[in-house]
């Protein structure tokens, strides 16, 4: 088996995920897309606590949150107490953004499973679960 050339194919294959199924571009990016769900979930949060969370560099957390705040999806507050420390919080426009990807891309991947069929969907899932697996361990 040549493992090199399978790796070539997988990410070939996966760029379909990166550009939704039918290759079209969402209106916000898979990193802002994380980043949003992140702030959603945790209400207001720090740069640094994202950039933690989601094993992502706190410079590529500045230029998704510079995205983000351009298209009204977060705020970002000084500290009155000290101005080093910035707190963003998510925008009604931002969870809306959210979920308007996350409705997009479950509805695109709940076609993609129905077109596998049933066999080979579950066979995909548990193969997926593995990967996933694999890659949180290192």
């Amino acid at each position: 088996m040549d493992y090199r050339e399978d790796a070539r194919r997988l990410i070939q294959y996966l760029w379909v995920f990166q550009h939704g199924p039918t290759g079209k571009r969402l209106e916000i990016t898979q990193g802002e897309w994380a980043v949003l769900a992140y702030i959603d979930k945790k209400g207001v949060t720090t740069p640094t606590q994202i950039a933690g969370a989601l094993r992502l560099t706190t410079a590529r957390i500045a230029n998704i949150l510079n995205s983000l705040e351009r298209k009204g999806y977060v705020s970002r507050q000084h500290d009155s107490a000290d101005r080093r420390k910035v707190f963003v919080t998510i925008t009604l426009e931002g969870k809306k953004a959210s979920r308007e990807k996350t409705e997009s891309v479950e509805n695109d991947m709940e076609e993609l499973l129905r077109d596998l069929g049933p066999e080979d969907a579950q066979n995909f899932l548990e193969i997926m679960k593995k990967i996933h697996d694999l890659a949180r361990s290192r």
